[in-house]
């Protein structure tokens, strides 16, 4: 406590603020913050299940994970606003007249049913969901991703982490090798992967809107239509 009021009080003579309310401990610093209403519980879903039908009722599974509509804008804010303006309507071949199909999901059909479902001026928020793990001794670690799908960029700022896959504990390495834990964690790969798609198609049924400042000072307005590269669903 006393090292950081200490480090407080030299930020504020260092660069001179005169303002009286501006904190100069932490006890300053965090009254205004008591105030304000919780933030993590408004971003955050929280979804909890047993294995009941695996005969291990006792196992209790609690999965967290970030709003993924939220973490798309965090991912969206980091990018060039206009590197998200991608137009399929210009990918065709001048000679033939027929649609170029490219490396990226922005040439599929399903990116181009976005673009046309969109109004005039707007453009699709496209969302891409995936997961990948590794594990060693019997140890995995698989975190789950939300991505911004409107651009062909496989940069780690189009990306936020939403949250984990939810492992047993206890049960050693023979355990992992069997066909009952096989089963069971698909079960609760189901369960969780479920638990945010519902997160998502409920926000494309009640409509979400962002807006972003393009490079000219101009703002962007992005729609709610969800592509998921892994799920292969579109929600409208």
């Amino acid at each position: 406590m006393v090292a950081i009021d200490a480090a407080l009080q030299s930020a504020k003579k260092t660069f001179q603020v005169q303002d009286r309310k501006f904190f100069g401990s932490k006890r300053g610093l965090l009254r205004p913050l008591r105030k304000l209403p919780p933030f993590w519980n408004v971003v955050t879903h929280r979804m909890q299940f047993n294995l009941e039908e695996f005969g291990m009722a006792d196992k209790k599974i609690t999965f967290r994970f970030l709003n993924p509509i939220w973490a798309w804008f965090l991912a969206a804010g980091r990018q060039n606003p206009d590197s998200l303006l991608w137009n399929p309507y210009k990918q065709i071949d001048r000679a033939t007249g027929q649609r170029v199909y490219g490396g990226g999901v922005q040439y599929g059909k399903a990116f181009n049913a976005a673009c046309q479902s969109c109004p005039v001026g707007t453009y699709p928020m496209g969302i891409s969901l995936h997961w990948d793990g590794t594990n060693a001794n019997g140890m995995y670690c698989t975190p789950i991703a939300i991505a911004v799908a409107n651009i062909n960029s496989a940069s780690a700022s189009t990306r936020t982490c939403i949250g984990y896959m939810p492992t047993l504990s206890g049960m050693g390495r023979r355990f992992t090798s069997t066909k009952k834990a096989r089963d069971i964690r698909h079960y609760i790969r189901q369960k969780c992967i479920g638990s945010i798609l519902s997160v998502l198609e409920e926000g494309a049924r009640r409509g979400v809107r962002c807006t972003l400042r393009s490079t000219d000072g101009s703002l962007i307005t992005f729609l709610h239509l969800i592509c998921l590269n892994r799920v292969c669903c579109m929600f409208k």
